[in-house]
Parts: C-alpha cells; structure tokens; sequence
C-alpha cells in the first residue's frame, strides 16, 4: 500500500504555531512600519544624510529604539516558521515518483527552508543596526562634533552593507524564495497563487538598490506582502475552516487600511495625550488601558460565547485579554477629543470551559485580532464598534462583533 501524502492541512499541531507566527509577524510589521513611518519618517529617512538622521534618531528616545529593536525581532518569526512548516515539505512525496513507492523527502525541502530561516535572518542583521551601530554613532556624533565627517561615513556605510546588502538583497530574496516554496502548503488556492505573486514581487523589488526604477515594485510589496503573509497563515492555522476565507478578505482589508495610515498621520499629526480609559463589554475588553496618542496598553476580561453546554444552551466562556490597541487615524468629530480607526492584537488566555489555560495553555489560549471604529460622542465617553477573530493555539477559530463603550480619565 503506497504511503500517503502529508496535507497541508495535517493536524499536526507545528504547522498551526507557524501560521500564528507568520500571521503575528505580518500585523507586527504593519504597526511597526507604521509607527516608524509616523515618528521617524522610515522609509524615506534612508534617503536623507546621516547629518539629519543620526540628531533625528537619538532624539527619539527610548521609545523610538525600542520600536526599532522590536522590528529587529519580528523577521526571526518567518526564521521560526520555516523550522516548524519544514516537515511538512519534507514529507510531501514528489510528484515524480510512481504510485506505490514510500514517501521519500522532496530534494528542494531544505534549500525551501533555509531561506526560510536565513531571510528572518538576514533582515534582522540589517534591521538591528538601528538600535546598535547606528544608535552608537548618533551618540557619537552628538558628543564629539570635529569627528562628524568620519561617524557619517560610517553610517552611510553602514547603511549600504547592512541596509540594502544584508536586508534588501539578501533578506527580501530569500524572503520571496521561501513564498514561493511553501506557497503548495496554502490548500486555498487563490492563497497559493497569491503567494507566488508575493513571493515573486519580493524577488523583483529586492535589487531595487541596483535598479532604481524597481522602488515601485517594493511599494506594492509593502501592501501586498503582509495581506499575503496574513491569509497564509491564516490557511495554516485554521486549516479547513470554511470561513477562513472571509477571515483572510476582513483582515487584509483591516491591513490595507492601517499601511496607508502614516501618510495620513504625518500630514495632519494629533497632539499626545494621555488617558486611563475604563472599558465595558468587548472593546478590548471589560477593563482597563492606558493610552498615550496613537497606542494603547489595555487589560481585562472578555466573555464570549463560543459553544453549547450540557443543557444545549449556548454557554458564556470568559477570557484573560491582554494586549495592545494602535489608533493610526485621529480626527476631531466635534466632541475635541480624537475619534477613528484602531487595531488590535491581544493574547486571550481561557477560563474555563472548553478553553481552560490553566489545563493546557496549547488548547485553551491564543491571539486575538480586532478592528474597529471609537468614536469620541462627548467629554470622556467613548463608543466601540468592530469585530474580531480569535484564533487558537490549537487551531480553533472563533469570530466575534465587539461593540464596547469606555470613559476616559486624562492625565
């Protein structure tokens, strides 16, 4: 009897953590990109002389070097992921061999992963260098003004080998390798071609360094790859759900929005303002955030109901939430306080029932994504509406609308 082909949609529980990795990922990298491009001006910082970068980046503070050194971490999630879809690869028998023959390994199974592991990789190299080399300069160049000609040298050097070699070059081809061999574990097929698409945009836009006229290739890129990151690990996670489909349109349209944000934020930046807000029902959840501008600390709980309990009744299931809200447009609708679009990631940790993380922190846990509209009626009170998805550790999928109205406290 031959041996049967591994699906890309085996229940093996690795292929579920990768997808929650490359779905984390993709969301990190639109708020971090953001965020960046909102405080910093990146990516179009690249372009100006160490002489206004380097004052620009020290000036920032703490904060702005730990947005860098979390977008420093978040390729080596695509590093994680490769490891974990590696067997999956590994153990597709090739379409070449002849019906009945063992399953024996694809010979492209490691070269697919060691792109994988090697784009996190490389990416993280280029990208670190914000927080250490570059960082280490501006200190430099602030402190020791007869050497500033030397320490810019330095940076722009720095910047090339490390920017555009290792990170670009380097890491976006590999980046787009690794989409294009593991765009056959996407079972949805529109999501497998679309991966090659992105996968082959990444090629193509990498050596933009070397040809100019390839910058708009990476534009589109910069939309197009984590929308194509989301729905793969979507159909990585979620597997067969039939709705996971509807899941990957509702979140690509949500990251669609947030990457055009920093355009509109730059133009028209709101003043900080600092508040605890009160939270009631869903939006985050039944607790409390503390919010400076454009970003959100929040925690609480959040009850929901998910199945039937023995009486056949629907059963209310209550969460840990705790997580982050990013507000990337702010306006004023009349009330002087900022309405408008937020995102959110959270980890959502069950409390009984069939989600218990105390029992199994695989089964009963997992992220939570939500996108919505608040609206600032009048003084301190706020309206919520939105929905979300949860999606499990274990694989499960839940969808949610989060409707929620806070009072906030300003200090």
């Amino acid at each position: 009897m031959s041996s049967p082909a591994l699906s890309p949609a085996s229940s093996s529980p690795d292929l579920r953590v990768a997808g929650v990795l490359v779905v984390l990922g993709a969301l990190g990298f639109v708020v971090v990109f953001s965020v960046l491009a909102g405080t910093f001006g990146y990516p179009d910082v690249l372009d100006r002389p160490a002489a206004e970068v380097l004052p620009a980046l020290i000036a920032g503070g703490a904060s702005l070097k730990a947005w860098w050194i979390t977008y420093a971490i978040l390729p080596l999630f695509i590093s994680a992921a490769a490891l974990l879809a590696h067997r999956h690869l590994h153990a597709r028998p090739s379409a070449s061999m002849a019906p009945g023959q063992p399953g024996s390994a694809r010979p492209s199974a490691g070269i697919i992963t060691a792109t994988g592991v090697g784009a996190g990789l490389a990416m993280a190299l280029g990208l670190v260098r914000w927080s250490t080399l570059q960082w280490s300069l501006g200190e430099s160049w602030l402190a020791d003004a007869s050497a500033r000609t030397a320490i810019e040298a330095v940076s722009d050097a720095a910047n090339r080998m490390l920017g555009n070699g290792f990170g670009e070059v380097v890491g976006e081809t590999l980046l787009g390798l690794w989409l294009v061999g593991v765009a056959r574990l996407a079972h949805v097929r529109v999501v497998r071609y679309g991966t090659l698409v992105v996968g082959a945009l990444m090629i193509v836009g990498a050596w933009r360094f070397a040809v100019p006229a390839l910058e708009a290739v990476t534009e589109a890129t910069n939309l197009a790859l984590p929308v194509g990151l989301v729905a793969l690990g979507l159909t990585w996670t979620a597997m067969h759900r039939p709705r996971v489909a509807a899941l990957a349109t509702a979140v690509a349209t949500a990251l669609a929005l947030v990457t055009g944000a920093p355009s509109s934020r730059a133009a028209d930046p709101e003043p900080a303002t600092r508040e605890v807000i009160l939270h009631g029902f869903r939006a985050p959840s039944m607790g409390v955030e503390l919010r400076e501008d454009w970003i959100g600390f929040h925690v609480g709980v959040y009850p929901t109901i998910l199945d039937k309990g023995a009486d056949g009744k629907g059963r209310t299931t209550w969460f840990a939430k705790t997580g982050v809200t990013f507000y990337p447009f702010q306006l004023d609708l009349g009330s002087g306080r900022p309405s408008g679009l937020y995102v959110g990631i959270a980890l959502m940790q069950g409390l009984g029932n069939a989600w218990d993380a105390s029992k199994s922190a695989t089964s009963g846990a997992g992220g939570f994504f939500d996108l919505g509209f608040r609206w600032a009626a009048f003084k301190g009170f706020d309206l919520r509406l939105g929905a979300g998805a949860l999606v499990g550790f274990d694989g499960r999928t839940a969808f949610n609308f989060t409707p929620g109205f806070s009072w906030g406290i300003p200090f």
